[in-house]
């Protein structure tokens, strides 16, 4: 279960934290689906961000990684998705730790980045800029 905090607000501020999940299980979907199969080992997945990848304030095993690992082995998708999530990072942050936080053998990344730069009031272009980096280096 996604929740999100008052902080966050974001069903003012941002999207639902219901379409959020959506998105990221499409993009994990679609992800898997462009991995080579492996009979085996279930493809490693990075999933780097911040504290709504971290699970800030949550039990460890409540954090988005393992609950979408959960939710996926449910329907029968095997995979290994690591929490690379670091509460209050920035986009720069992440790329900063980009190398280390992905590690070799890594099959694919989810990469959520980008609300803190907006808590701080950090320009957007600059922000994508670093995302955009952070999707090349990948």
């Amino acid at each position: 279960m996604i929740q999100c905090s008052s902080r966050l607000s974001c069903s003012r501020r941002g999207a639902p934290a219901h379409l959020v999940a959506l998105f990221l299980t499409i993009a994990l979907f679609l992800t898997l689906m462009a991995l080579p199969s492996r009979a085996a080992e279930p493809p490693k997945i990075v999933v780097l961000g911040d504290s709504l990848v971290a699970g800030h304030g949550l039990p460890a095993n409540q954090a988005f990684p393992p609950v979408l690992q959960t939710m996926l082995a449910e329907k029968g998708i095997k995979v290994e998705l690591v929490n690379a999530g670091v509460s209050g990072d920035t986009a720069a942050a992440g790329l900063a730790r980009l190398d280390w936080s992905v590690a070799d053998g890594t099959q694919g990344v989810i990469l959520e980045l980008g609300a803190n730069d907006m808590l701080r009031g950090m320009d957007p272009a600059v922000t994508k800029a670093t995302l955009d980096t952070i999707i090349t280096r990948l």
